[in-house]
C-alpha cells in the first residue's frame, strides 16, 4: 500500500489528502531481504529485560489481535510475531511526547524524502511513499496506524505540518497563544487572591464524594484551606470586577480575554472556588438566581447589587477588624453550631433515624487574638439557645478571658439571625454570615463523623482533638453560668428601635448613647437606651447592682418525658454494656413513665377524634353527593306525591312494597299564544 499526499494549493479537502491507494504486488510485497536483516537479533544485555516484558498475556494478545485483524490481502504483519512482540515492547516504554516527536514525526519525514517516494499531478502534486516499522520492514497503512495506536486523520495533521516545514509535535498549554503570553499572570494571581479574601469564607474542611464499584459511597476530606466566593458570582463577572479595577486606577496590564481568565485562575488557584447555588444560605441571592432564568429587570439588577455590595463591605469591614487584633483590642466572633446528637456513631443503625435523639449544643466564641475557638458543650437538658444562655456565656468569657488581658476595645461579631439578640457590635449582612467559627464547626463535624461517641465526656474529647485551636468548655447540669439577663436588661435599658434595618452598633465608656449604622459607610444614628424612673435616668451604678446583686439562676427547662422513655428504651440496647452506666441512659422515673403515658393516651385520643370528624365529613359529603336536588320556581306547584293533575293515583305509580312511590313530576310546559 502507499499513503497519497495531495500537496497542491487551494485544495483543501481532507478526504482527499487521507485517500490511500492500493500498489502494485511488488511494492507492497515485502523484502526478503529486510526481513531476513531485521530479524537477527544481537546478544545484547537489554535482550534479558525485554524477554521479560514479552512474556507479558497482554501483549502477546496484542500482537495476536494485530496478526489476525490484519486486513492487507498480503498479509505483510504474518510470520512477524517477534518482531511484532519486540516493537510494541519498545514503543510501551515511551512517553506520549517521546512517540509523537521521535516516532512518528521524524519517520513520516524520513519516508517523505526516500527514493520510493512517487511524485505525480493528477488534482494536483501528490506524494507516494512507503510505510515501515522499525524491526518489521514495510507495511500497509493500516497495520502501521494500528501498530502505533493512532487515526489516519492523526496522519493526514502530521502530513500537513510536514508540508508547511514543521516537523515538530505542536506545543500544548496554549503556549502558542501570543496574546494569552503576553498577560502578567503574577499581577493576575495576585490579584485574584486579594479579592477573594475580602469577599469570600476559608473553609478548611472539603469533602469529596465517590462511589466505589460497589456502590458504597466514600467520602475523602482535605486538610486545605478553600476559600469560597459567594454563590452569586460567576466568571464573568469576576472578569467585569477585574476590568473595572484596572479601568478605575489606570493599571497598565495586559488584559486577558474571558475565557482565558477562566482558564488560567482554575489552574493557578485550585483553592479558590465558587459556591454551589445549592449551598447558598441568603434568600435574596436565591431570588435573584431564579428570576435570572427568566430575565432581571434592571431594578432588580440594581437592587441585587446593593444587597451583594452591602455584603461584601461587611466582609471587608470583618476582615479588617482580625487584621487590627492587638494587645488594646480585642476581636471574637460567636455563633451556634448545629445540633449534635449522643450516641453518634460512624455506622448509624436504620432504627435511629426514626428515633429523637439526645441533642447537645454547641455554642463557640472565636478569640481571634490567640487564633483559639472556644466550644461551650452542654446537653438539651440543662438549657436551650435563648438570649439568655448567650448573654451567660458571653459574660462567662469576657470575666475570663478579655477583662484579665486588661483590652481597651472589644469587638464582637455574630449572626444575623433571631436566637442572638442584637445586643452586641457588629452582624453580618443576613445569608452572608459564614465565618471563623464556622470553620471550626467543619473540624468538629468531620472529626465526629468518623468517630463513635457514646458520652458526654467522648464527645469534649473528639471537639478537642478536632484541631489545635480547638478548646471545649463543658458546662453541666449544675453550674453556675447560665444566669437569667432578660429581666435586668428590661428593667434597665429600652428596646432598640428599627433594630433589624442596623448591621453594627457602638457603645462607648463615656458616651451614653448607641451609635447605629447599616454598613461601614454609613450615617450614624443616636440613640438613648436608659430608662427614666422618677425623673431619675439609669447610670451606671444601678446597672452593677442589677448585673450583680439580681441574677437568677436560669432554670432547667421541663424533661420531655415520653423522649427520655423512648430513649432508653429503644437507643439504648445499642449502646456496648460500658456505656450503660452513664448518666445519660438512666432510666426514667416513675414520674416520668406516668406523665409519658398520659402524653400518649393524649395523643392517641386527640388522633381518634381527628379519625372520626374526618368519617363524619367524608359520609356527610357523599350523602350529599347522592340526594338529588328539587329546585322550583314561585307560583308553580311541582307534584311530588306521585298523583296526577286531577288528583288521582296513576296504575303504574303502584310499587311493589320495600320500595318509595315518591316521585318528581316534570314542570308543565306554559302555553304560549
Amino acid at each position: 500500500m502507499k499513503a497519497h499526499s495531495d500537496t497542491s494549493a487551494g485544495s483543501g479537502d481532507a478526504s482527499e489528502d487521507s485517500e490511500w491507494g492500493p500498489d502494485s504486488e511488488e511494492e507492497c510485497s515485502c523484502s526478503n531481504e529486510i526481513q531476513t536483516s531485521d530479524s537477527e537479533v544481537d546478544e545484547d544485555p537489554n535482550t534479558v529485560a525485554t524477554s521479560i516484558n514479552l512474556n507479558d498475556g497482554g501483549l502477546r494478545e496484542l500482537v495476536t489481535r494485530l496478526i489476525q485483524e490484519d486486513p492487507c490481502n498480503k498479509k505483510c504483519l504474518k510470520g512477524k510475531a517477534m518482531e511484532l512482540e519486540q516493537f510494541l515492547c519498545s514503543l510501551s516504554q515511551m512517553t506520549s511526547g517521546e512517540k509523537k516527536q521521535s516516532i512518528i514525526m521524524t519517520l513520516v519525514v524520513v519516508l517523505k524524502k526516500t527514493d520510493t517516494v512517487l511524485r505525480h499531478r493528477d488534482h494536483g502534486l501528490r506524494e507516494q511513499f512507503n510505510l515501515f516499522l522499525s524491526l518489521i520492514g514495510q507495511v500497509c497503512r493500516t497495520a502501521w496506524c494500528k501498530c502505533y495506536g493512532i487515526s489516519t486523520a492523526t496522519v493526514t495533521r502530521y502530513r500537513k505540518r510536514i508540508n508547511d516545514g514543521i516537523f515538530s509535535v505542536k506545543a500544548h498549554g496554549n503556549l502558542l497563544n501570543q496574546k494569552a503570553s503576553a498577560v502578567d499572570l503574577r499581577w493576575l494571581v495576585s490579584w485574584f487572591k486579594r479579592f477573594a479574601v475580602s469577599v469570600g469564607d476559608v473553609v478548611s474542611v472539603r469533602v469529596r464524594r465517590k462511589e466505589t464499584k460497589e456502590g458504597e459511597i466514600k467520602m475523602y476530606y482535605s486538610n486545605a484551606e478553600y476559600t469560597l466566593l459567594p454563590a452569586y458570582f460567576t466568571w464573568d463577572q469576576l472578569y467585569t470586577k477585574m476590568h473595572n479595577y484596572v479601568e478605575e486606577i489606570a493599571l497598565r496590564v495586559r488584559e486577558p480575554r474571558s475565557s482565558t481568565f477562566r482558564q488560567y485562575l482554575t489552574k493557578l488557584c485550585s483553592t479558590i472556588r465558587i459556591r454551589s447555588p445549592r449551598s447558598n444560605m441568603c434568600d435574596v441571592c436565591t431570588i435573584y438566581w431564579s428570576r435570572m432564568k427568566s430575565g432581571a429587570t434592571v431594578t432588580e439588577t440594581e437592587a441585587f447589587g446593593e444587597h451583594t455590595t452591602a455584603a461584601r463591605r461587611m466582609r471587608e469591614e470583618y476582615k479588617s477588624d482580625l487584621a487590627s487584633a492587638d494587645d488594646t483590642q480585642a476581636v471574637i466572633i460567636i455563633d451556634f453550631s448545629q445540633n449534635l446528637t449522643l450516641p453518634s456513631v460512624s455506622n448509624t443503625p436504620s432504627q435511629w433515624y426514626f428515633l429523637s435523639l439526645r441533642n447537645v449544643n454547641m455554642f463557640g466564641v472565636f478569640y481571634a487574638n490567640k487564633n483559639i475557638q472556644y466550644n461551650y458543650g452542654y446537653d438539651e437538658s440543662v438549657a436551650g439557645k435563648g438570649a439568655d444562655e448567650v448573654n451567660s456565656m458571653l459574660h462567662h468569657f469576657i470575666s475570663q478571658i478579655v477583662v484579665p488581658a486588661g483590652f481597651q476595645k472589644l469587638t464582637f461579631y455574630a449572626d444575623n439571625c433571631g436566637g442572638q439578640n442584637k445586643n452586641n457590635f457588629v452582624f453580618f449582612v443576613k445569608g452572608h454570615t459564614k465565618n471563623a467559627v464556622d470553620r471550626g464547626f467543619d473540624h468538629v463535624r468531620m472529626h465526629i463523623a468518623q468517630a463513635d461517641v457514646r458520652t458526654m465526656d467522648q464527645l469534649l474529647g473528639v471537639v478537642k482533638e478536632a484541631s489545635s485551636s480547638s478548646a471545649p468548655v463543658h458546662i453541666p447540669n449544675q453550674n453556675t453560668i447560665f444566669k437569667v439577663y432578660r429581666d435586668a436588661m428590661e428593667e434597665a435599658y429600652k428596646k432598640l428601635k428599627y433594630i433589624q434595618k442596623y448591621q453594627m452598633f457602638t457603645m462607648r465608656e463615656r458616651k451614653i448613647l448607641v451609635e447605629c449604622r447599616k454598613c461601614p459607610d454609613s450615617d450614624q444614628v443616636t440613640q438613648d437606651l436608659r430608662r427614666v424612673y422618677d425623673g431619675i435616668t439609669t447610670d451606671a451604678t444601678r446597672v452593677r447592682v442589677l448585673l450583680t446583686m439580681h441574677l437568677e439562676p436560669l432554670q432547667n427547662p421541663p424533661p420531655n418525658s415520653e423522649k427520655i422513655q423512648s430513649f432508653y428504651n429503644k437507643v439504648r440496647p445499642f449502646v456496648p454494656e460500658e456505656f450503660q452506666n452513664d448518666p445519660l441512659y438512666d432510666p426514667p422515673n416513675d414520674e416520668d413513665e406516668r406523665r409519658a403515658k398520659q402524653i400518649q393516651k393524649v395523643r392517641q385520643a386527640a388522633a381518634k377524634k381527628e379519625k372520626r370528624e374526618r368519617e363524619a365529613a367524608a359520609a356527610a359529603a357523599k350523602i350529599a353527593k347522592e340526594t338529588p336536588r328539587v329546585t322550583g320556581t314561585t307560583g308553580e306547584a311541582i307534584q311530588t306525591d306521585g298523583r296526577d293533575d286531577q288528583g288521582t293515583t296513576p296504575a303504574s305509580s303502584e310499587v311493589p312494597d320495600g320500595k318509595s312511590a315518591l316521585r318528581s313530576k316534570k314542570r308543565p310546559r306554559k302555553e304560549t299564544g
